[in-house]
């Protein structure tokens, strides 16, 4: 029987209410090794950052075993893990490495445990254990994302991923599942004077997400997606990180519901922007052939939207067949990207090129979705 108290700076801790026996734990990480405790002794690693793990999902593990570096495959399941012959190269490391101990114990491994910053590494009944520490990956560190903030929020069933996105760009995270209560969560970085902005598309109605600001850890959300819908814009007056947590709703999730979605991720520049006049940098808005193209029921309205930023109009209103229509130019080669959200499922809108004066439209929601995505080959007015 090993009974342990890991609470030196070298070795860590652990909390009852985190610790997992997940194996999705274990990836997208390097493990430095910080020490070991058996029944007669405890190993301190003076340099943690010579050795390391890192493990790949297609079962092989790379190695930095002090001066050498090492490969070998694994197998893992629920609590349970062990390791193949290990293959090093075969430099002779300074007097006091400690590469034959650690080469040696990795490979009698038959266990493991850990939570979001620690792994434990199990060898046989009595014989020890081994400690590994989480090193935030380059990702995480280029992306200036508070990794820490965002999993002090996450359940034992999130995973944390980051995002790198830069001011003016986006990322789309397709094919993304939650199984019950497991999913994924997104941590992003968005400096001072920017937007967030957050799209969800699914054909799961019990799926929603929520928005954190990593500062405040009390939990509460300042986006919840089962309220305010599945598109959120948010102001970052401060430099802040962002968790966006995809969820199912409970009762679903009990019930192991499975969800499939897509999510889109922008970072956009500057703070909210109203209806201006077109840009001189941008090509004109054929105003007479928008116009042309609506009903008496219809107001124009011109955007002013130049590359790589965005408009949200919030609070548009439709009474019976009077409302507004929109019309934005596009430069060529570039692309348009329109969304909508509404409480009403009669409501839906259409795109039209206002080249062609047939009434054609390019794009029709009630019939291509709620998001629609045009390619302009040349400079365009769209309505």
């Amino acid at each position: 029987l090993i009974v342990s108290i890991f609470g030196s700076a070298n070795l860590g801790a652990w909390s009852a209410e985190t610790v997992t026996k997940d194996p999705d734990t274990i990836y997208d990480a390097t493990w430095e090794w910080t020490g070991t405790i058996t029944p007669v002794e405890e190993i301190q690693v003076p340099n943690p950052e010579n050795y390391w793990i890192k493990f790949s999902r297609d079962g092989s593990a790379m190695l930095q075993v002090d001066c050498n570096k090492g490969r070998g495959d694994f197998k893992v399941s629920p609590g349970k893990i062990s390791f193949g012959p290990i293959a090093t190269t075969r430099m002779a490391c300074p007097e006091g490495s400690l590469d034959s101990r650690f080469a040696k114990d990795l490979g009698e491994v038959v266990s493991f445990f850990g939570d979001s910053q620690s792994l434990y590494l199990e060898l046989p009944v009595d014989a020890g254990t081994l400690h590994f520490r989480r090193v935030a990956s380059e990702a995480e560190v280029q992306s200036g994302v508070d990794v820490e903030g965002a999993k002090s929020l996450l359940s034992p069933d999130e995973t944390l991923k980051v995002l790198d996105i830069p001011v003016g760009k986006g990322e789309v995270l397709k094919d993304m599942k939650i199984q019950g209560y497991k999913s994924d969560a997104f941590a992003v970085a968005v400096p001072a004077g920017n937007r967030l902005r957050v799209e969800l598309k699914t054909d799961n109605t019990s799926t929603y997400f929520n928005v954190h600001d990593t500062r405040d850890q009390s939990g509460a959300a300042i986006h919840r997606g089962d309220i305010d819908g599945p598109i959120a814009v948010i102001n970052a007056t401060e430099p802040v990180t962002y968790l966006i947590r995809p969820y199912l709703y409970r009762a679903a999730a009990r019930r192991g519901e499975t969800s499939d979605y897509t999510l889109w991720v922008d970072v956009l520049e500057g703070g909210p922007t109203e209806l201006v006049e077109v840009g001189s940098e941008m090509p004109p808005v054929d105003i007479e052939g928008a116009r042309a193209l609506l009903s008496e029921d219809e107001t124009l309205k011109i955007l002013g939207v130049t590359i790589d930023q965005g408009l949200v109009l919030n609070d548009k209103k439709i009474e019976g067949y009077k409302s507004e229509a929109y019309a934005v130019a596009v430069p060529g080669n570039t692309r348009l990207r329109v969304e909508m959200a509404s409480k009403s499922p009669s409501a839906y809108y259409n795109i039209h090129d206002v080249g062609d004066q047939s009434g054609a439209a390019v794009h029709r929601s009630d019939v291509d979705g709620s998001v629609a995505v045009i390619n302009a080959a040349v400079p365009t007015t769209y309505l």
